[in-house]
């Protein structure tokens, strides 16, 4: 008996109506995100065929394929792995499915897998866990997770030999990893860091950061220098500000973050981006709506304790370093980056590159891909120049 033909999927027929979608969209979720809950729900379940109904509408409503696969990677967290096989193969199936050889591009592209982390699992996406070559570690600014550098992380692939190797996870509290065990410290952090290298065996790495990612790759490279060929810090800085530790507190006294919303949009991107809404502008917001009260509040509270500039001053941090500030950027500007580079040149390191992106805003990774990408791949030419 010949199989039943395949089912052919349109994504223009997944327009709501009056489904799931209609009842449970609100000003605070959004077609897409719905369609993202409603994945998670099926997979709770023995999903049926709406499932690949379900994953069509994420898609034509914006959502990527890597956010369809991260809410697998969360919602399976506490499914049996016999379950979770079945279940992750399933959705690979439908994607494929439904968008064909972009798909399979993707998988080529990269690789994801969990890590154990000691106290808690996170997901580390591997471009090319078989090289040999030294890697480039990605790390995510706070409130977000390893899905900021996509744009980044697909530029730098492209962008250099196929030997290349790029590393970008999900930090304690974020993403995969939202409400691991409490984030007490920025050491602590590095620390989460240097347990994944060493499960995938890498003993040296190019750890470059933006922001909270900037922070954890200062403390990184002061604790682990034998681990840190070179050093990337992007639009973070050196020393704490007042007003990061009150954006925890407000948080808590209101039990949400959603009133920090607006001002941490205005903060990170330019007006011209938020007009647009553009995808690195929404998902940023997707991830400030999902981030829990306690996770926002213990990243803010790590960020408070940053303090790395004496210990710049003193030469702590030998390896090359790569600066790359955003001249908009109302969080993190050349104020606070210039004291950076002030303390890491007084400690005598000659092989500092500083370079201000203009335009160039605080979610540089997300709004200004391509010109951060080219200064990662010029210092990273330069750092293999020196080490030849």
């Amino acid at each position: 008996m010949a199989p039943p033909p395949k089912r052919q999927i349109d994504l223009s027929d997944f327009r709501p109506s009056g489904t799931f979608l209609e009842l449970v969209a609100t000003s605070s979720l959004n077609y897409r995100e719905c369609a993202l809950q409603q994945i998670m729900a099926l997979m709770a379940h023995d999903a049926d065929d709406s499932l690949d109904e379900c994953l069509a509408t994420a898609l034509y409503y914006g959502a990527t394929e890597s956010e369809i696969q991260n809410v697998v990677y969360q919602s399976s967290s506490n499914l049996g792995p016999t379950r979770i096989i079945a279940i992750r193969d399933r959705v690979n199936a439908i994607l494929q499915s439904l968008l064909g050889n972009l798909h399979q591009g993707l998988n080529k592209t990269y690789v994801e897998r969990e890590v154990d982390v000691g106290d808690h699992k996170t997901v580390v996406k591997d471009s090319n866990p078989s090289s040999k070559a030294i890697p480039i570690v990605l790390i995510h600014a706070l409130a977000l997770d390893r899905r900021m550098w996509d744009a980044v992380y697909a530029r730098l692939i492209a962008g250099v030999d196929s030997s290349i190797r790029v590393i970008a996870y999900d930090m304690r509290g974020h993403g995969y990893a939202a409400h691991a065990p409490q984030a007490q410290t920025i050491t602590q952090l590095a620390s989460d860091l240097h347990n994944i290298l060493d499960q995938l065996t890498i003993a040296q790495a190019d750890i470059m950061g933006q922001s909270y990612g900037g922070a954890v790759a200062q403390y990184f490279a002061l604790s682990y220098p034998e681990q840190t060929r070179s050093l990337g810090l992007i639009t973070t800085a050196g020393q704490a500000q007042p007003s990061w530790i009150t954006r925890a507190t407000r948080a808590e006294e209101a039990q949400s973050v959603a009133g920090l919303m607006p001002e941490t949009i205005i903060r990170w991107f330019t007006p011209e981006a938020i007009a647009r809404n553009e995808w690195g502008v929404r998902y940023a917001r997707s991830c400030v709506e999902r981030i829990s009260v306690s996770d926002w509040a213990d990243a803010w509270r790590c960020m408070s304790q940053l303090d790395t500039l004496q210990n710049l001053r003193e030469g702590k941090v030998k390896c090359p370093v790569l600066l790359v500030c955003g001249v908009q950027d109302a969080s993190t500007g050349p104020k606070w980056m210039g004291k950076l580079r002030e303390a890491i040149e007084s400690g005598g390191n000659k092989e500092v590159t500083y370079k201000e992106v203009d335009p160039g805003v605080h979610m540089m990774a997300l709004e200004q891909s391509e010109a951060l990408t080219k200064e990662i791949l010029d210092f990273r030419k330069k750092v293999d120049g020196i080490r030849l």
